[in-house]
C-alpha cells in the first residue's frame, strides 16, 4: 500500500523549491506510540549531549549499519509519561537533527493498541513538525512480528492511516508533495523498517526544504483573527509574547461553543489549548498551566469586554481587541497578577491546581451598568482585599451553624481569631501594606453574618445556609465590606484599642437580625441553581482562601487531640476520623522504613486492604473515602513512570541558586555541591513544587568553606568543586566548566559567567 505524504507548500510547479543534489549527513527520528518491546531490538544509548532542562525530556540514540554507512536513529520521550506521544520542544530540534531538513520520520503504530485515534493525533503533531522543518520523508510502520501470517487486522489499520494521510494532505492546501517524494505504509518489525527507510534515504540524495511563504514569516500581530487562531492551534506562532496570550484568550472567549459555558470550563479548554501549543514547537518549557493564572487572565479579558460593551453599546459585535485594550490597558501588564496575589500564593500547589481568589486586592465584578467608580476600583492601590474579613466571617458562621453541631459558638470564634491572627502576621511579613489583625473588625463581621443567616435558620432553611456561596450571600442580604461605616467612625474602626479587644460601635448598635424576602418560598434544592450565575462568572473559587483553610485545619487538629490513637474502620464516621485512620495505618508505618524502599508499587497492597475495610465498615460515602486515600497515596509516593528506560530522581524538593563564590581566593573559586541524602536532613531545604530535586546548591551566605556536615564521607554528598588542593568528586574540565555528579551518576556542567558568577544546571 503506497501513499504520498505531505510536505511544505508549493503554489505551482514553477515555485517548487530545488532539491538538494548533495547527500548531507542524515538521521531518522522514531516517533509515535511504540511499545518498549517494539523498539527494544535497537541498541539504545543515552544521548551523549545531556539535556540541561529536566522538563524537556530525554533523548536516546542508536546506530544502524546501512549500505556500509552509519545511520543515526533518535528517539524522544518525556519522563513520567506512559508513551512517547509528546513532540520535542523547539530547543531540542537541532539536537535531533531536524533543522535544514536532514531527518526522516518513522512513525510507529502498535497494532495491539485499541486507541487508533490517539495514534492518529500523535501522527498529526509530527507531520506538523515536518511541515515546519522539511525532511527526507515520512513513513508509517505498523509493527509486525517476524513470521506473522494473519494480515486482516493490520491491513485495515494500514488503510486507516493511508486515508488519514491523504485526507490531511487534501484538507491542508499549504501541503503539496513535489514529485513522488513519499514513502509507503510498511508492515514490518521496527528494526527492519528502520533499515528499509535508511536505505531509501541514503540512496535518494533528494532533500525537500520548506518553502518560506509569506504566511510563515508573518508576525503574530500581522495575522487576522482566523489566521492567528489556526497558527495558535498548530503551534506556529513565533515569537510568542504576552499580548499573543491575551489575544488567544480573547479569541477563546469569542468562540461560539464557549458562549454558554462557565468561565472555569472555558479555562479548562484554554489550558488544554495552551498545553498543545507548547507541545507543538513552542519555545516554552512544557510545564502545566497554573489554574489560578489561567482563570485570572480569562476573567480580566472578559471583564474588559463586558465593561467596554456597557460604555460602548452602540458599536456592533464582535468587539475589536484593539478597542478593548485601548479601554482596558491593564491587560498588557504582564505583572498584573502580582498586584492581586502574593508571590507565595502564586507558587503554591493550591493555586497551580485550583482557582483561588486574590488575597491582596478585590476582584472587580463584571459591570451591568455604567459605574463612575469602576476605573478607581480597578486601578486604585488597596492595602488588602476588603472582602477578606467578611468572607472569613461567612465561613466561620457557616461552620458553627452546621446541623448537629453541639460545640459552643465561642469555641469556634476563639479558634477563628487565633488562626486569622497568625495568617495576618504571615501576610504582613510578605506584604507590609496588608491590614493588621483587628479583633473588633473580625467580631463585627461575624456578628453581621450571624444576624443574617440566623433568619434563614428560623425559617427552616439550614440546608440553604450550608450550600450558599459567599457571592450569593452578599447579593441576597446586601452586605458589603463597607457596611461598617454605618456603625463605626473611621477613627474608632482603625484605632489601636480596637485591634487588641472588641470595642462596641459608636454610631449605632450591632444588629440582632437582618431580614430578606428573597428566600421566603425557596427550597434547599434551589441553592445550586441560585449559585450557578456566580459560578459561571468565576466568582466562586474552587478552593477557599488560605485563612479559611487554616481555620478548618485548626478545627481538625483540635478534634484529633480527643481521638484514640487507633480507630477501627467501623468507627470512622467523620473526615477527622478518616484522617486519623490514614495517619495511623498508612503514613506512620511508611516513615519507619527506608525512604528509598517506599514506592507506589509497595504501597498499593496496603492501600487496597485498608480501602476494602473502610468501604465495608465505615458509614462515610465511598467516593469520599477513595478520593482521600488517593491523595494520601500521592503524598507518600509520586506517580511512577511506565517507561522502563527512565529512573526518576529522589522524591524530594529541589531548588537552584545562582551565586557568587568567595573573592578571597580568585584562583580557587571553590564552592560546595551535595545531594539530598538522608544524612543531610538537618540542613535547610527551600521547597519548590514545580520540579523534583536533583541536587541542593547553597548560596553565597552559606559558610561553605568549612561545613562540618560535609566531612562525614557520605557517598552521595560532600563534593567540593573547583580547582584547589582539596580533592573532590568534581573539578574543572578543559573548557573551564565545572563538573559534578548528577543524581543518576552522569556528569553535569556549570558555565562560568562574567568571571565570578556560576550557575550549576543539571
Amino acid at each position: 500500500m503506497m501513499t504520498s505524504l505531505p510536505f511544505r507548500p508549493c503554489q505551482d510547479d514553477s515555485q517548487t523549491p530545488a532539491l538538494e543534489k548533495s547527500v548531507p549527513e542524515c538521521s531518522l527520528l522514531v516517533c509515535g506510540l511504540p511499545t518498549s518491546m517494539a523498539v527494544a531490538h535497537l541498541r539504545w544509548e543515552a544521548d551523549p549531549v545531556p539535556v540541561k532542562n529536566w522538563a524537556d525530556g530525554r533523548l536516546k540514540t542508536a546506530t544502524l549499519d546501512v549500505l556500509d554507512r552509519s545511520l543515526t536513529v533518535f528517539r524522544y520521550f518525556r519522563p513520567h509519561n506512559s508513551h512517547a506521544a509528546t513532540v520535542p520542544p523547539r530547543r531540542l530540534h537541532e539536537r535531533l537533527n531536524l533543522l535544514n531538513a536532514k531527518s526522516g520520520f518513522l512513525f510507529v503504530h502498535d497494532p495491539s493498541s485499541t486507541d487508533i485515534e490517539e495514534s492518529i493525533q500523535c501522527m498529526r503533531r509530527y507531520m506538523e513538525l515536518q511541515e515546519l522543518h522539511g525532511g527526507r520523508g515520512f513513513w508509517v510502520v505498523i509493527n509486525t512480528p517476524r513470521g506473522a501470517l494473519t494480515r486482516t487486522g493490520r491491513d485495515s489499520i494500514a488503510a486507516h492511516f493511508d486515508d488519514e494521510l491523504r485526507n490531511y494532505s487534501e484538507l491542508n492546501d499549504t501541503l503539496k508533495n513535489p514529485s513522488d517524494f513519499g514513502r509507503c505504509v510498511l508492515q514490518l518489525p521496527v528494526v527492519d523498517a528502520c533499515r528499509v527507510v535508511g536505505e531509501a534515504m541514503l540512496t535518494s540524495p533528494q532533500i525537500y526544504r520548506p518553502r518560506v511563504s509569506g504566511d510563515s514569516i508573518k508576525a503574530p500581530g500581522e495575522r487576522s483573527d482566523q489566521e492567528f487562531w489556526v497558527a495558535f492551534r498548530h503551534g506556529r506562532l513565533v515569537p510568542w509574547k504576552h499580548k499573543d496570550y491575551i489575544r488567544a484568550a480573547y479569541l477563546t472567549l469569542l468562540r461560539r461553543e464557549n458562549n454558554d459555558k462557565g468561565l472555569l470550563e472555558v479555562a479548562t479548554n484554554f489550558a488544554a489549548d495552551m498545553h498543545n501549543f507548547k507541545q507543538r514547537g513552542s519555545q516554552f518549557q512544557l510545564l502545566p498551566e497554573s489554574r489560578t493564572l489561567t482563570v485570572f487572565w480569562l476573567y480580566q479579558v472578559k471583564l474588559a469586554m463586558c465593561a467596554f460593551r456597557v460604555y460602548h453599546d452602540h458599536l456592533p459585535d464582535p468587539i475589536s481587541l484593539k478597542r478593548v485594550i485601548h479601554f482596558f490597558p491593564e491587560l498588557m501588564d504582564e505583572k498584573l497578577p502580582d498586584t492581586y496575589y502574593t508571590s507565595a500564593m502564586l507558587k503554591s500547589p493550591y493555586s497551580e491546581k485550583f482557582w483561588m481568589l486574590p488575597n491582596l486586592r478585590e476582584l472587580v465584578e463584571p459591570l451591568s451598568h455604567e459605574d463612575p467608580k469602576f476605573r478607581e476600583r480597578l486601578t486604585k492601590k488597596q492595602p488588602g482585599d476588603p472582602n477578606r474579613l467578611l468572607r472569613f466571617a461567612f465561613a466561620v458562621v457557616k461552620r458553627y451553624l452546621r446541623p448537629g453541631e453541639t460545640r459552643r459558638r465561642s469555641w469556634f470564634i476563639n479558634l477563628a481569631f487565633s488562626s486569622l491572627q497568625k495568617y495576618a502576621m504571615h501576610l504582613r511579613s510578605a506584604e507590609p501594606l496588608a491590614a493588621p489583625f483587628s479583633e473588633t473588625q473580625s467580631y463585627f463581621y461575624i456578628q453581621l453574618v450571624h444576624a443574617a443567616l440566623s433568619q434563614l435558620l428560623k425559617a427552616g432553611k439550614s440546608g440553604l445556609v450550608q450550600e450558599m456561596s459567599y457571592a450569593l450571600f452578599k447579593d441576597t442580604f446586601g452586605i458589603s465590606p463597607s457596611t461598617w461605616t454605618a456603625y463605626y467612625s473611621p477613627k474608632l474602626w482603625d484605632s489601636l484599642e480596637a485591634r487588641g479587644r472588641f470595642v462596641p460601635p459608636d454610631l449605632k448598635p450591632l444588629p440582632d437580625c437582618i431580614h430578606t424576602s428573597k428566600f421566603r418560598f425557596a427550597s434547599d434544592l434551589w441553592a445550586a441553581e441560585l449559585n450557578e450565575p456566580f459560578k459561571k462568572a468565576g466568582l466562586i473559587p474552587e478552593l477557599p482562601s488560605l485563612e479559611i483553610l487554616h481555620f478548618h485545619q485548626s478545627i481538625i487538629l483540635e478534634d484529633a487531640k480527643s481521638l484514640l490513637p487507633t480507630l477501627p474502620p467501623a468507627e470512622v464516621t467523620t473526615h477527622v476520623h478518616l484522617l486519623q485512620y490514614i495517619h495511623t495505618h498508612l503514613i506512620k508505618p511508611t516513615h519507619t522504613t527506608s525512604p528509598s524502599s517506599v514506592t507506589r508499587a509497595s504501597l498499593l497492597p496496603l492501600f487496597r486492604s485498608h480501602l476494602s475495610l473502610l468501604k465495608t465498615s465505615s458509614p462515610l460515602p465511598k467516593p469520599h473515602v477513595i478520593n482521600t486515600l488517593i491523595l494520601a497515596l500521592h503524598y507518600l509516593s509520586p506517580p511512577e513512570t511506565e517507561n522502563p528506560d527512565y529512573n526518576p530522581p529522589p522524591a524530594t524538593t529541589r531548588f537552584n541558586f545562582k551565586f557568587r563564590p568567595s573573592h578571597t581566593d580568585p584562583q580557587t573559586k571553590k564552592f560546595i555541591i551535595f545531594h539530598n541524602c538522608p544524612c543531610h536532613a538537618d540542613l535547610p531545604i527551600i521547597p519548590d513544587d514545580t520540579r523534583r530535586c536533583l541536587a541542593v546548591y547553597y548560596p553565597q551566605q552559606y559558610p561553605y568553606d568549612h561545613p562540618p556536615q560535609l566531612k562525614h564521607g557520605c557517598d552521595e554528598g560532600g563534593q567540593e568543586v573547583g580547582g584547589g588542593e582539596e580533592t573532590g568528586v568534581g573539578g574543572k574540565d578543559d573548557n573551564g566548566d565545572v563538573e559534578g555528579r548528577d543524581w543518576d551518576g552522569k556528569t553535569f556542567a556549570g558555565e562560568e559567567e562574567n568571571g565570578d558568577d556560576w550557575e550549576v544546571v543539571p
